[in-house]
């Protein structure tokens, strides 16, 4: 499978990511299985894994609707082929009473665990949390947003080699401390996106900012303020560099501009006289997503800093790269 090589430093260009892709293989929820051989096992091998793999992912995102599921579970098969497997797991599943159905936001189906789901994760090796989550909000105004961020997690998760973690582990001190994130950097993320150094330094990181509403300038500069801050982030005893603040934003919204004057705006502000300009445009990136209604995620384009003049609103397919930016050599005008 071609892998996206996006991550590399420096950024020079766009780099748009395919779609969310579908397995040819069955999902190995633990390290320890990597060296199966899957193609021996029984039919009700493979079934009891595919059905550890569902749970995992219900409990890795709180509530997940099931086009993400799928393209979690099963990134390398086709949408046709992966439904036709998750649904006997599914229905198992709920029968087991191990995971249940809550009507969202949109009027259709999320998932969640249950405490008898929870318990069986309890019994998998490498899983340290695992609780129900029947609990959980799959209404209200913050519903939408985190299911954006979902679907881009998964996105990421289904195309390049990496681990994401979404606001629902985050929140539960998986895989770092919340306590170390709000003091490290005086605020949480809406994702996490752990992979490969290109160089062979251990891990690189992305903090992930869903843009869907629209915030003023102070709340965009409490996001800009990472860009101050000493960019490793510890987990495990090791250390990982915060390399990309990504925003995702709607590519059809005024968002993306609205980050573009703030970014310049925080160029001049006290605090940010001694942060050279070319380096933060290198660490802040734009994810434009391609969303249809009601909540349908189609894909996204990376680019390399915002856009500095108005969106022109093209369809996703037509997103041209990032043709002018300000002279950084001058002094910026005030805003």
């Amino acid at each position: 499978m071609k892998r996206n090589n996006d991550y590399r430093l420096p950024y020079t260009r766009p780099v748009k990511a395919p779609a969310m892709r579908p397995p040819t293989r069955v999902y190995k929820p633990t390290p320890a299985m990597d060296a199966l051989n899957l193609d021996s096992l029984s039919p009700q091998a493979k079934a009891f894994l595919n059905e550890e793999a569902v749970l995992m992912a219900i409990n890795h995102f709180g509530h997940i609707r099931l086009a993400e599921l799928l393209a979690y579970v099963w990134p390398e098969r086709t949408p046709q082929q992966a439904m036709s497997v998750a649904t006997k797991v599914i229905d198992r599943l709920l029968y087991a009473q191990q995971i249940q159905e809550q009507i969202n936001e949109l009027g259709n189906t999320s998932y969640v665990i249950t405490s008898r789901g929870a318990s069986r994760l309890h019994t998998l090796p490498d899983i340290k949390y695992a609780k129900t989550g029947a609990n959980l909000a799959t209404t209200g105004p913050t519903f939408f947003h985190r299911t954006i961020g979902t679907a881009y997690l998964v996105n990421r998760y289904a195309q390049e080699p990496c681990e994401v973690y979404g606001e629902h582990l985050l929140m539960r001190d998986q895989p770092i401390s919340r306590q170390y994130l709000n003091e490290r950097f005086s605020k949480m993320p809406d994702g996490l996106v752990f992979y490969p150094d290109p160089e062979g330094h251990g891990y690189l990181v992305d903090w992930i900012e869903v843009e869907y509403v629209t915030k003023n300038y102070e709340k965009t500069a409490h996001v800009l303020n990472l860009l101050l801050k000493d960019p490793w982030i510890q987990r495990d005893g090791t250390y990982a560099k915060l390399a990309r603040i990504i925003f995702i934003v709607d590519q059809l919204s005024h968002h993306e501009s609205r980050i573009s004057t703030h970014f310049l705006r925080f160029l001049n502000a006290p605090e940010a006289k001694n942060l050279d300009p070319l380096l933060a445009l290198n660490r802040l990136w734009i994810a434009r997503a391609q969303v249809e209604a009601p909540c349908t995620w189609k894909g996204y384009l990376h680019v390399q800093g915002p856009n500095f003049r108005t969106s022109s609103k093209k369809p996703l397919g037509d997103v041209v790269p990032r043709v002018f930016a300000p002279d950084l050599t001058k002094p910026l005008p005030s805003l």
